[in-house]
């Protein structure tokens, strides 16, 4: 956030880790194992609002934020989150300048951790409230984060909206805690002394978000484009091994080897050699910069490349003529195979943005509605609901979902053909006066989901799904020879004012459970089935 005129440095207080179940009540009391799924999952909400109080009750050391660290799946409102933090809340001393976040051990929560505390500190997601930043462009604050090889580098930063909001929470008279440094706890690391990329390998990161079984993908391995290899962590499929896989926060760690020395930073491939910092880096680059002021002046240090070295290795500096000549020349070496290889990086960007875009907007028709949801999904169009009569044999099952602006096919046919004929609700359960009413529907695309799940016997989605709509299950009467498939009609149907009431053609009737050789309880005998539309 320097560049945006804020210099904040985090300092740690404390580390507490609660090794038996009975010492972490904040998330043992909201551990939840549902029968749909192996994971055991944490109400995050809950969980907060008791980390809150056992804050207050714990004994620790003075601190100005709490992160709370679990490794249960978080889940809020039956949605997947990775963490949750009071809104400005930073200094509160009633417990509330905290945060949750889930940690699997696969350094993903570390951009976590940072989005959490600039919600403490007072900043909301970008794309939201006031400013021109926008969600798209993956910064910290970004409310989903993207897997685009060109915008992977804003995830380790913050966005201009950010820092200005924070800014301005500091103007406030709220967080005078973090004014103070008197905390004793020291604890530091060295990134360049030894980054995490020379200790954790690619192949590593896999199995720590994948499973044990699964590697880097060859196909990013044996890629040329070094910046490619240095963003997203593509990993195979432990199940399907010839599938490639990665995740928008599974970044390549800071350090990776990418090329004859060359290391991977902020998602780029540079020369180990140019890792630089500014002379006031610390006590050892101090002295080193006086030595410099006494040898060549005040202009020194604003020439000087100074970095702090390994043990027995020698500083470089760029005001060094022969340094500066040799790294010309590899720069322009560099210039040209860039050059060559450009057109080969924008085919592969819009391969991958071409599979992202393929990989989004679930089709689904709602039955028995004119138009689609409008928070979760986007309308194609709306329509008539038709089928076949529900009296003939060789009527299909399937229902449809007529355009309203058919475009004439300038043929005809004769009798004992096929026909298509509107949809009408046989009967007042859908709704008062719904009897021989016509059915209408809408073809809708969810708006960033990509699979489609039609759950019977629910009217809410699992955790981890976002509902379209819910309604009750319809088709034709158990008496009619014309079978038909089994289709989610909204609870609310709305009705057509087109077409003849009460001459039949395909019908939606409402579907009810029959115990015996479906088990009863869990269902219940003659209960009409409700429905529920999900994507994910």
């Amino acid at each position: 956030m320097r560049r945006h005129g804020l210099d904040i440095a985090i300092k740690l207080a404390a580390i507490v880790i609660e090794e038996r179940d009975p010492d972490s009540p904040w998330v043992r009391g909201h551990v939840r194992r549902p029968a749909y799924t192996s994971e055991a999952m944490v109400d995050v909400e809950s969980a907060l609002r008791d980390f809150t109080t056992w804050l207050q009750s714990s004994g620790l050391p003075e601190y100005d934020h709490a992160v709370g660290f679990t490794g249960y799946t978080l889940v809020k409102n039956s949605r997947k989150i990775d963490g949750l933090a009071y809104m400005s809340k930073v200094c509160d001393r009633q417990g509330r300048s905290s945060s949750i976040v889930g940690e699997n051990g696969d350094f993903m929560s570390i951009g976590v951790v940072a989005h959490e505390i600039a919600h403490s500190l007072g900043a909301s997601h970008d794309g939201s409230g006031g400013g021109n930043c926008s969600a798209d462009d993956n910064y910290i604050m970004a409310p989903r984060h993207q897997m685009n090889p060109k915008k992977v580098k804003n995830l380790l930063q913050f966005s201009s909206c950010t820092s200005s909001q924070i800014l301005q929470h500091f103007r406030s008279e709220a967080p005078q805690c973090l004014y103070d440094d008197n905390h004793d706890f020291r604890y530091s690391y060295d990134l360049d002394l030894r980054p995490p990329g020379e200790v954790i390998t690619r192949d590593t990161q896999c199995k720590l978000v994948f499973g044990d079984n699964s590697t880097l993908c060859h196909y990013i391995t044996s890629s040329s484009d070094t910046d490619v290899f240095c963003s997203n962590v593509w990993c195979h499929n432990p199940t399907h091994p010839s599938m490639c896989q990665t995740k928008a926060r599974l970044v390549t760690l800071p350090g990776t080897n990418c090329g004859e020395n060359k290391i991977c930073r902020k998602g780029n491939c540079v020369l180990k050699e140019i890792q630089i910092e500014s002379c006031s880096g610390g006590t050892e680059d101090e002295v080193y910069c006086r030595t410099l002021l006494d040898r060549q002046g005040e202009q020194a240090c604003q020439f000087a490349a100074v970095r702090r070295p390994a043990r027995g290795e020698k500083r470089l500096l760029l005001n060094d003529p022969g340094l500066i000549e040799q790294r010309l020349t590899h720069l322009e070496h560099e210039i040209q195979t860039m050059k060559s290889e450009n057109q080969q990086l924008k085919d592969r960007i819009n391969q991958y943005e071409t599979a992202r875009s393929a990989d989004k907007g679930a089709i689904y028709i709602r039955w028995g509605r004119k138009h689609c949801p409008n928070n979760v999904s986007t309308e194609i169009y709306s329509g008539f609901a038709a089928g076949g009569w529900y009296n003939d044999k060789g009527s299909p099952t399937n229902y449809l979902c007529l355009p309203p602006d058919p475009i004439s096919s300038g043929k005809s046919i004769g009798s004992g053909w096929n026909h298509l004929f509107g949809v009408e609700y046989e009967s007042n359960f859908w709704g008062t006066h719904s009897h021989n009413e016509d059915a209408p529907c809408a073809v809708c695309s969810a708006t960033s989901e990509s699979t489609l799940l039609m759950i019977p016997g629910r009217d809410s989605c699992y955790p981890g799904w976002t509902k379209q709509y819910n309604g009750y299950l319809g088709t034709t009467a158990l008496s009619h020879p014309g079978a038909k498939e089994y289709v989610c009609v909204d609870q609310s149907p709305d009705y057509l004012n087109a077409g003849q009431n009460g001459v039949d053609g395909a019908l939606f009737y409402p579907v009810s459970y029959q115990c015996g050789a479906l088990q009863c309880p869990p269902f219940t005998n003659n209960e009409i089935v409700n429905c529920v539309v999900c994507t994910k």
